[in-house]
Order: structure tokens, then sequence, then C-alpha cells
């Protein structure tokens, strides 16, 4: 499955991190148990991360893994939740925060509906 793209990429003041709004195919890992669902927007700091309601009860508010196919697995903990959607901070360094932004860079680049912006 080929990344999806909308709004490419954002970043504003208050944010430490350029965010970038993809879909991505993510499977949440805790104690042992996996939630496929979708990344919506990532940072170097984190994601906006969507499952159906029926699996969202199955995620508790403990730190849980993230892995984001075509970019990588990264620890997490999530920050708030809604009924569908989590807002995970990403518990990594910054040199790692920047790997990751390379990687989305070019997932960026390599996708010619992205549109991005300079």
């Amino acid at each position: 499955m080929h990344p999806k793209f909308f709004g490419d990429r954002f970043h504003d003041d208050r944010r430490q991190h350029e965010r970038f709004f993809i879909r991505l195919p993510a499977t949440a890992i805790q104690d042992g148990y996996e939630t496929v669902g979708e990344v919506r927007n990532i940072s170097g700091g984190g994601a906006l991360f969507q499952i159906d309601p029926i699996s969202a009860t199955a995620i508790y508010s403990r730190p849980l893994e993230l892995e984001i196919e075509g970019v990588g697995r990264y620890p997490a903990k999530i920050m708030w939740r809604s009924t569908v959607m989590f807002g995970l901070s990403f518990q990594i360094d910054e040199s790692i925060s920047q790997l990751l932004h390379t990687r989305l860079m070019a997932l960026t680049r390599s996708d010619p509906t992205t549109g991005t912006s300079d």
C-alpha cells in the first residue's frame, strides 16, 4: 500500500518538530497485543493514530510501541485520546527524532502526489 499524503507538511511555531500530514498503516503494540490502525499525521515528536472504535477499547494509557509501515517502530506515550484517535508522544532522543524526520522527508519526496512545498 502506497502512503497517502494530504495537506503535505506543516510547521507552526508552537511545535518543536515539523508535522507531516500523511496516512500510513500502523500497528500499536502494547503488552504483547497488536492493534492495527492508521497514522494520520506525524512529526519527530509524535503522531496522531486512528483506529476503529472497537479496537480502541484494547489500548490502555500505558506506554506502547508504534510500528509504522515504511518508517519504523518507536516507543510512545499516550498524551490524549478520543473515541478513535490517540495523540502519541514518541519517547526517543533527538538523534532518533532527526532520523525519523529524514525518513518522512524521503517518503514525501518519493510520492508524486505530495506536492510538497519548501
